[in-house]
């Protein structure tokens, strides 16, 4: 596999077979010849339900590792986003490989979802279109969720949240939810819906539950954080002790005007990796070392590096053990992290007929052998109205 610098002359090995397949009429051929880009062969297609496509768009994803299944929010599939604003909005449990899906309906629009530790329920903060377009200034409100029969267990309005300033949610296994505004975090009771707000100063924060339970692991501002929320309440404990500046760290996402940082949590929980590549100790938020390359993404990648995940110790792992997703234009790609060579491969996800792909969301599966990707496949018919719909797909880890 090539290296990122070479995906504009790759991309015009997609291209040019999409349009004959057009011209031709042969588009029912493309999706088989499509996975050669990925495995080097189609005597094992990689992807499960090429063909299958939700009639929705995907606003935000977590994977189930006790069920092996992407539990997701969505937006109806028709565009300009203004024309979805009454929805219907679900969150989805969809099982990757044979795409059976369950659906719950929900009252808003799902901004951002989070399962708890034991894979049982999840959160769900509901927000307005100012996420994405203008906002109403209504309160966010948290839906609580029994994901073994999908159902709503409580909804609680989250005081002090506007709803259109929702940064992320985080889902304990102590009975509260933990919503992150744009610079503070308020923590929700989940018996009693009472909403208490914790640390302050934490610009649109994304965070992770830390292994032990005891607390969110949270990157805000450039700063590597540990937040303990034993009280019930989110309260700093303490930052990074590398003070490395990871300001800038992550992808220009949904137009905003500044990166948004993202980080990663290994399946096992002990490691987090930043965007930039630096490698921490998930409990002590110690500094272990920068993957090898001098960025995981060239410059003008910054707007098509989406998501990221990671499997187990990156250091360790023998094969492919680290993973990034992004867009290019048209064509997804998967980029692979070899601590064998130290090397940064990538591989052109499979481009299906009539659609225009964009990279959403990427996981490991429980047991580190497959990796799941969630894509965001727009389709343009001329006449009519343009149309999103998301593929769930399931591929081996490559050798």
């Amino acid at each position: 596999m090539k290296n990122f610098r070479f995906q504009n002359i790759r991309k015009l090995f997609v291209i040019v077979p999409l349009l004959a397949c057009v011209l031709l009429g042969a588009c029912d051929e493309l999706g088989e010849a499509t996975c050669s880009f990925f495995t080097g062969d189609c005597s094992d297609p990689p992807i499960n339900g090429l063909s299958a496509s939700k009639a929705y768009e995907v606003v935000d994803a977590e994977y189930n590792l006790l069920t092996d299944q992407v539990i997701a929010t969505t937006l109806p599939a028709p565009l300009p986003v203004e024309e979805r604003a009454n929805g219907p909005f679900y969150l989805v449990s969809v099982n990757p490989v044979n795409q059976a899906e369950r659906k719950l309906e929900l009252s808003g629009i799902g901004l951002y979802v989070s399962i708890g530790p034991g894979g049982m329920d999840a959160a769900v903060v509901l927000g307005d279109l100012g996420s994405y377009e203008s906002g109403s200034g209504a309160t966010a409100q948290l839906v609580y969720v029994d994901l073994e029969d999908m159902a709503v267990v409580d909804t609680y309005p989250v005081t002090g949240v506007n709803a259109s300033n929702v940064a992320d949610v985080v889902l304990d296994g102590d009975g509260y939810a933990h919503v992150f505004s744009n610079d503070r975090v308020f923590s929700v009771d989940l018996m009693t819906g009472a909403v208490t707000q914790g640390e302050t100063g934490l610009s649109y924060a994304k965070a992770k539950l830390a292994a032990d339970g005891d607390g969110l692991i949270v990157i805000a501002g450039g700063t590597l954080q540990r937040l303990d929320i034993t009280s019930g309440v989110a309260m700093h404990e303490m930052d990074s002790p590398s003070g490395r500046d990871l300001t800038g760290c992550g992808p220009y996402n949904r137009g905003d005007p500044d990166p948004q940082e993202l980080l990663a949590l290994s399946n096992d929980g002990s490691r987090i990796i930043t965007p930039c590549g630096d490698v921490f100790s998930a409990s002590s938020l110690s500094y272990l070392e920068t993957i090898n390359y001098p960025e995981i993404y060239p410059e003008d990648w910054d707007d098509h590096l989406i998501h990221m995940a990671a499997y187990d110790d990156v250091s360790e792992i023998a094969g492919l053990s680290f993973v990034v997703v992004g867009g290019l234009y048209d064509q997804p790609v998967v980029g692979f992290f070899n601590p064998d060579n130290g090397e940064l491969n990538d591989a052109l996800l499979p481009l299906r007929p009539g659609h225009s792909n964009q990279g959403r969301f990427l996981f490991f599966s429980s047991d580190g052998k497959r990796i799941v990707t969630v894509i965001l496949a727009g389709v343009y018919p001329f006449p009519g109205p343009s149309m999103r719909y998301t593929q769930f797909a399931s591929y081996p880890v490559p050798n």
